[in-house]
């Protein structure tokens, strides 16, 4: 759908969207600095979403193809962004992301198709800002563009606890 002149997508009940899409139409949004413009965009995208869609949350993907630490993408998740509710790392928000980049057949564009299924690692972590030192890669198989399995991993989730658990 189209909201505020930016093409977007919504994969549930979360809103997800290219920064680059949103750069196309508001060059002066800057999601390096995250500054009170770019705020204001996100904020008014956001509401013409609560406005067009009825089951509309906060929560909100923010993602670009402009990785700087190995990743593939930076992503961060401004889920009511004039209220600082910025979600650094979000591990639904980042299968959100992933179901998009393979609706939008953007992972066939960045060619990262490997044994079977696609690896997409999303640099996140870093606060308000697009992207982060922090890791979450997607696993995703797909078939005609339709997800067919997806699962996660993030770089500062881990086991604490192994065991059998009999109720």
């Amino acid at each position: 759908m189209q909201l505020c002149g930016v093409h977007v997508m919504q994969v549930g009940k979360f809103l997800v969207v290219d920064a680059d899409d949103i750069r196309k139409i508001y060059q002066q949004a800057d999601f390096a600095k995250m500054d009170e413009k770019t705020k204001k965009i996100l904020d008014e995208i956001q509401k013409e979403f609560f406005k067009s869609y009825s089951g509309g949350t906060l929560d909100f993907s923010l993602y670009d193809w402009h990785a700087l630490n190995g990743g593939n993408i930076r992503a961060v998740f401004p889920h009511d962004i004039l209220r600082d509710a910025v979600e650094p790392s979000c591990g639904t928000g980042s299968v959100a992301i992933g179901v998009t980049v393979v609706a939008k057949r953007e992972v066939e564009r960045e060619n990262i198709y490997r044994d079977g299924e696609y690896k997409v690692s999303l640099e996140t972590g870093g606060g308000t800002e697009l992207g982060g030192p922090e890791r979450t890669d997607l696993y995703m198989s797909s078939f005609n563009s339709m997800i067919t399995n997806i699962s996660f991993s993030h770089s500062l989730v881990k086991i604490t606890a192994i065991g059998e658990l009999i109720i």
